[in-house]
Parts: structure tokens; sequence; C-alpha cells
């Protein structure tokens, strides 16, 4: 009785270990975004861009060289118009 228990453990551990490695990743950049506001477009001189307004994971963040306050403009030389397209693109990313 008590190896059968052990063994069905075992396997349990096994197959739920197995179908986490199978789960999708995600693309994830540590910030939260908003779209810009007009005045900021008009200050900064610039149609298109999102505005980062809090660093959720300041050490993922900080690899990629973002800051709060950066406005980010492209990624992966696409221009970015929206929150949307950024979100968008980030999924082709998994």
């Amino acid at each position: 009785m008590k190896k059968t228990t052990f063994f069905l453990f075992v396997f349990l551990v096994i197959a739920v270990s197995l179908h986490f490695q199978n789960l999708k990743r995600r693309a994830y950049l540590g910030i939260k975004v908003s779209a810009l506001a007009e005045t900021q477009k008009a200050d900064y001189k610039i149609s298109k861009g999102i505005f980062i307004d809090e660093l959720i994971d300041e050490e993922l963040s900080s690899i990629h060289k973002l800051q709060k306050g950066d406005i980010l403009l492209k990624i992966n030389d696409k221009t970015i118009d929206s929150v949307h397209y950024l979100f968008s693109e980030m999924l082709k990313y998994r």
C-alpha cells in the first residue's frame, strides 16, 4: 500500500512538472504604461509613443534600461502608436 501511494505521488509530481514546462511563456517588460497625453506630444514634439507610468519589476526593467517617465517610441524597429499595439507586439514573443 505504501509503495503504491509513493509511486502514485511520484507520477503526479512528474505529470504536473511536465504540464508546467509546456505552458507558453509571455513577454514581460515589468512596466505599467499609458497613452501619451496631447500635452506630452506637444512638449516633446512627437506624435506617437507610450508613457511609462510605473516600474512593476525594477530588476527586469533595469535590464531593459527602462525608467519611470520614459517614453517608448519603438519596439524592434516598429513605431508604437498605442498601448494596444505594444501588447499585440509582445504577444508575438511567447
